[in-house]
Parts: structure tokens; sequence; C-alpha cells
């Protein structure tokens, strides 16, 4: 298994490593590449990268050049099965408003507009018909479009928008609502959207954290809530789907990127892994918020440096020893390898890097979570 890896603006180079850290590619990426997509797009079982920016570039298994096509200032690109097919369509989303589905071997299949200033999008079943729409938040609001490009609804958010929204179905009614994170100069929301577009209900947050929500069954009761970053930043606030607040998590500080779901002490039920600003350190959270570990990176000039960058910490069996190994970049720039003892299936990649999946759901409902 290999790791992906965008270094954005510091030297514009997306590179691709072993499981120990070595160097088997790069690719000149040029600047403000996004973090990259990575899925099997010809069904051969190997994955292609997929890389937004300047324009869209797919490499394939060995940095290669596959396609791309020339697209404004594309946020992370998606990529799921659109019109029914076998393999995946891939989507991007330019800063113009400007959404564009491709085919895996590079045919454009449509190109509809929404408003500026467009975040990550997300792939999601919205009305149970088994076929994935597109959802996408900008200045406009959020908007949903069909696998075909036609916009079903656009809804007013409450500020500018934060990020990948995350989509499950909050009511179990076999429909996927939408919860999205936007913020103004001096409150961040946490908004929830039915499958049709209408605001169900919002709820104060955060302004601060750079990252998306998700969704786990934190609750003994098996049923969906949303985690966000509350207005104190010692605590993370775990929400119901209809809004209602359940209870608070304690932390060291405001969680610098989107949390990681999964079972760390093998109780059955889902723990947290986060990076906090005032602790500098990646904390292992139980359920209830009780520490099980942390880890704090080597710095040159400070007590510790903040495990921090776009996406979020990658957890995977990198040497097929079947347990995970945690992946993240630190403020100093450098790559962290953290050993555990969890127990995983071979090779398994649990979480996180681009929202959780290659549709970027942010959804954690199952317990084991993999990307496709």
């Amino acid at each position: 298994m290999a790791i992906i890896l965008d270094t954005r603006d510091p030297d514009r180079v997306v590179y691709c490593l072993d499981g120990q850290g070595n160097t088997l590619w790069t690719y000149e990426a040029g600047a403000m590449q996004p973090f990259p997509t990575v899925a099997d797009l010809d069904q051969d079982g190997l994955d292609e990268v997929i890389i937004a920016g300047a324009k869209l570039v797919v490499l394939q298994h060995d940095g290669t050049v596959r396609w791309q096509a020339e697209l404004p200032l594309t946020a992370s690109a998606v990529a799921g099965n659109l019109i029914g097919d076998a393999a995946p369509e891939i989507v991007a989303v330019a800063g113009n408003g400007q959404v564009t589905a491709f085919s895996g071997d590079g045919q454009e299949l449509f190109r509809s507009q929404t408003g500026p200033r467009c975040q990550i999008p997300v792939l999601t079943d919205l009305d149970g018909d088994g076929m994935l729409e597109i959802v996408v938040a900008g200045e406009k609001g959020v908007a949903a479009f069909s696998g075909q490009g036609r916009l079903l609804w656009q809804s007013a958010l409450a500020g500018e928008p934060m990020y990948a929204p995350a989509v499950a179905d909050l009511d179990q009614d076999g429909k996927e609502e939408v919860i999205n994170f936007c913020r103004t100069d001096y409150q961040g929301f946490l908004q929830t959207f039915s499958s049709g577009g209408k605001l169900l209900w919002q709820a104060v947050v955060s302004r601060e954290p750079d990252w998306s929500p998700i969704v786990v069954a934190m609750e003994a009761d098996q049923r969906p809530c949303i985690i966000a970053q509350d207005v104190d930043p010692r605590r993370l606030a775990i929400w119901d789907g209809q809004g209602h607040l359940l209870r608070y998590l304690a932390t060291t500080g405001r969680a610098l990127q989107t949390p990681v779901a999964l079972d760390m002490n093998s109780d059955r039920r889902p723990d947290l892994l986060l990076a906090c600003d005032l602790s500098y350190r990646v904390w292992a959270l139980a359920n209830d918020a009780t520490p099980l570990w942390s880890y704090t990176p080597k710095s040159l000039t400070l007590p510790g440096a903040k495990i921090k960058g776009g996406g979020s910490l990658l957890v995977a069996d990198l040497d097929g020893d079947s347990l995970f190994e945690i992946v993240g970049g630190d403020d100093e720039t450098w790559l962290n390898l953290i050993r555990t003892d969890l127990p995983c299936r071979p090779w398994q990649i649990h979480s996180g890097q681009y929202h959780g999946d290659s549709r970027h759901s942010g959804n954690y409902l199952k317990p084991e979570a993999t990307a496709p």
C-alpha cells in the first residue's frame, strides 16, 4: 500500500511514498493543488490518482499522466458511479462554480453552473433510487445536481461554506440528508438539509476549525450523530440527527482538522482520533473523551509541532500486518507515521483522508468504513 501526499505551495509536488516513507514517484502539480483523490477508475485492481488545482490531472498508479483537462482552480475532486456502469466517474468543481463530470477515461459528460467560491463536492444518493447525486456548497448556498448535471435544488446558507458537506440518512427514511458547516465573521453554523433541500435545523458552532462535519453512531442506540467543534475551543459537541445536543467531549484545545472515527479500545463503540492546537499532540480519545494515548511529533523549534494539514489523518494498514498505522503531516513539513496495535483487515483503509471515502461522504456509520 502506498501513501499519496500533496505539498501544495511549499514545493508544488505530489509524492507517492511506500509504507516506510521512501519515494516511489513524484509529479509536479503546480501551485494551489488540493488534496488528491484515489479511485480505481478502470476497474483493473490498481488505483488512479486524481489531482485538481490549476487543471484536473489523472495519474496512473505509476505516476504517469493518463489524461488531463483544463479547468480553473478546481477543488478536490470526487469519484463515484454516476451513470450506473461498472466504473466510477469523476466530478470536479471550479472556483467559478462550474461543475464538470468526466468518465474514467477523460470524456467530458456534462458541465453545469452554480454560484462562485465553491467548496469540495460530495456524491450521495439523495432520493434513495440507487443513483448518485452531486452536492456542493458555494457563495450562493448548497446545491444538488442529478448525475446528469441537472440542478435539482439550491438552498441558502447562513454564511460562507467550509470545505465539504457530509451526507447520511439521519432519520432512517432511506434518503440521505446534507450536513454543512458555514461561517460569518462572528459565528459558525451547523446546518442540515433534507434530501429535497429544505433546511431542517441549524445550531451555532465554532467558526474557527477548517474542517468538515462527520456522521458517526456515537451512542448505544446506533443512530447517526453529527460531531462539530463547539464554540468553547476545549470541547466537541455531539448532535443527534434531529438537532438535539446530546453531550460534549472534552479536548485539550481546538481540533485542527476533521476527526477520524474508529474503535481504538475494542469496546465496539467509535472513538475519535484528532489533533489539538494547544497541546501539540495527536490524541486518541475514547467514546466518553477519556484519553487512550497521545503522540507528540519531534520539533527543532517547539516542545512539539502541531499535526496539521489538508484533509485528515490517514488511517490504514500500510504494511499488511493487520494493524493500523496513522499518518499525518506537521507544521514543520515532516510526515509522521504512528504504529498502533489496533487490529484491522489486511491492507484495510479505514479513514480519513479525503473525508472518509472517494465520494467525500464524511459518513462513518458503518463499523469499518473503507475507501472504494
